[in-house]
């Protein structure tokens, strides 16, 4: 009876309270190479409906980490994403050597972005669009 009692009062306490919240894990591959997308976009409309940025979880930007695509001819490990804009916004890069920011491809296709996770370059990320990369410090999908 004792034990009936025990199990009755002991087993809610083990369970998960509604209201409570829980911490998600975030699953960020890369090690030598850090988030490229803008931190600072606060998302549509935001600051104000002719300047803003979405968010990266409005993207969505997912990175993963090993062998690029074959148009490289190096094929070491990298930290990588490709940058697909939805609909009213368009890649925005900010070039490290033309101190300015760059679109993404003339064609509409997704932009590959890329970090070596080893090597003299490992931790910079650079965007490949139209055939040629280019340094960077942040991307973002920004209004029209």
């Amino acid at each position: 009876m004792y034990f009936i009692l025990l199990i009755v009062i002991f087993k809610p306490i083990q369970t998960c309270i509604p209201t409570q919240n829980v911490e998600t894990v975030d699953s960020f591959p890369c090690k030598a190479c850090s988030k490229i997308y803008d931190a600072t976009c606060q998302g549509a409309g935001f600051p104000s409906p002719t300047n803003y940025c979405l968010k990266a979880a409005d993207v969505p930007v997912t990175y993963t980490v090993g062998t690029p695509p074959s148009i490289f001819e190096d094929q070491s490990d990298m930290c990588y994403t490709y940058l697909d804009c939805p609909a009213g916004t368009m890649e925005q890069f900010d070039s490290i050597d033309e101190q300015t920011s760059i679109p993404g491809n003339f064609d509409g296709t997704p932009t590959f972005a890329f970090c070596y996770e080893t090597g003299a370059v490992a931790g910079k990320w650079y965007s490949y669009s139209d055939g040629h990369d280019d340094e960077m410090s942040g991307m973002r999908c920004k209004n029209q």
